[in-house]
């Protein structure tokens, strides 16, 4: 039993007024005790260093109390912000399985356009397999809306696990934007590509379209050729994934009740 988690839990939240109430009264008995005329002044002294001793107790223990509540208080916001946070996780953990995967399609289209011989047409089905791929930008969509209230109300140093603040901190001001600059030279350089082939388009007589031709282009190959490497946004989307999971893991060892359920 974790018996500083039972006396927080069961402390009566009324002491903090009962030590200021105490400090009040003692020190107007500490004026009754200097206009008293029925004492010696060394019965005096006597009577006032001991309600001085107790009125400097008592705002201590006022003090303490105070900044104890207000520790708790804090540390009931953080508890909620990191579970609230281990949630957003879990959905980017989804997400960056399903954007791992597509980056790997792409990579695979686009080497199938690059290896194609010259002078030798694409084929069409194989084509129709990536082409999803081709026009749809890939893009991670964090959740960092609950991380960015926090910072900006300046409360992540609230976070008393340092070596869980740190990690944190390291996935979004540093991993995740590292991620987002790879993805976005890389969906800029598939714009090109992208506004290339809707230039070039043309329907064909038996109702389909010269797609094959275009992209067997060497204009097309050229594109694709900057698009077929792919390590270092897969490699970035690994440092996240394993940063998140390590946060996760970090969080469900802090509050093992809630975590488990």
């Amino acid at each position: 039993m974790n018996l500083r988690a039972e006396f927080i839990t069961f402390m009566p939240t009324n002491l903090i007024p009962m030590a200021e109430q105490e400090v009040i009264k003692h020190t107007e008995k500490v004026f009754s005790i200097i206009k008293d005329e029925h004492h010696g002044l060394w019965h005096k002294v006597r009577e006032l260093l001991v309600e001085v001793f107790i009125i400097v107790f008592a705002v201590s223990v006022s003090i303490w109390l105070h900044n104890w509540s207000e520790h708790r208080h804090e540390q009931k916001e953080v508890k909620e912000f990191l579970l609230g946070m281990r949630e957003d996780m879990k959905s980017d953990l989804g997400e960056i399985s399903s954007d791992s995967v597509s980056y790997v399609q792409t990579a695979w289209i686009m080497g199938y356009i690059v290896r194609n011989p010259l002078g030798s047409i694409l084929s069409r089905d194989t084509l129709r397999l990536g082409v999803s791929r081709l026009i749809n930008e890939t893009r991670f969509n964090p959740n960092i809306g609950r991380y960015e209230g926090f910072k900006s109300a300046g409360k992540l140093g609230l976070i008393e696990h340092s070596k869980l603040q740190n990690a944190i901190l390291d996935l979004y001001q540093e991993d995740i934007p590292n991620l987002l600059l790879s993805e976005n030279s890389f969906i800029n350089r598939k714009i090109e590509l992208i506004r290339f082939i809707a230039y070039n388009r043309k329907r064909t007589p038996d109702g389909k379209d010269n797609m094959p031709e275009i992209l067997s282009s060497d204009t097309a190959q050229s594109m694709s050729a900057g698009l077929l490497f792919s390590e270092e946004i897969l490699e970035r989307y690994k440092i996240v994934q394993s940063r998140t999971r390590s946060i996760i893991q970090m969080i469900d060892d802090l509050y093992p009740e809630e975590t488990s359920k």
